[in-house]
């Protein structure tokens, strides 16, 4: 990656992080004593797979089941999909590189679409029924009395 393309890649971060932290910071639902989860969609349209996940991320947005959780969404469309011809609209290379430096900070074995990445901590499989299944019965147990949030976060979920 270009020294360019790597300032570009800050940026983008810097932009989402400042746009979260803003949403956080004037959320009612923070003074309320509602933890905050980032939820992070990498997803393209390119991907049949993907609209399912789309669907999913909405849901989760627009019900925010666990009580005392407010999920911030995010669905990042990544670029590489986009080839003969065809490109994905929303695409971006910093969805992609964002989606790479995951990968790389959790050791992760690779990329894919649909990946559900998790206050920055923890993957989550959305085909892996178990897993979605033990991981909402843990946010219910753990987030639901609101005892300590970084627990959840830092599961490493295969």
């Amino acid at each position: 990656m270009e020294g360019g393309e790597s300032m570009k890649v800050i940026w983008v971060s810097l932009i989402v992080v400042c746009i979260v932290g803003v949403a956080v910071s004037q959320s009612g639902d923070v003074a309320k004593g509602k933890t905050p989860v980032l939820v992070e969609l990498f997803t393209s349209e390119g991907c049949s797979s993907c609209p399912p996940a789309d669907g999913w991320l909405q849901w989760l947005d627009k019900n925010q089941p666990f009580p005392g959780v407010d999920f911030i969404v995010l669905s990042e469309h990544v670029d590489y999909w986009d080839h003969d011809g065809w490109k994905d609209t929303y695409s971006s290379p910093q969805f992609t590189a964002r989606q790479a430096a995951y990968v790389r900070a959790m050791g992760l074995k690779d990329a894919y679409t649909p990946q559900v990445i998790v206050d920055g901590r923890s993957e989550l499989n959305l085909s892996d029924t178990a897993q979605v299944n033990r991981l909402s019965q843990f946010i219910l147990a753990r987030l639901r009395s609101m005892e300590d949030r970084k627990q959840c976060c830092g599961l490493t979920l295969t």
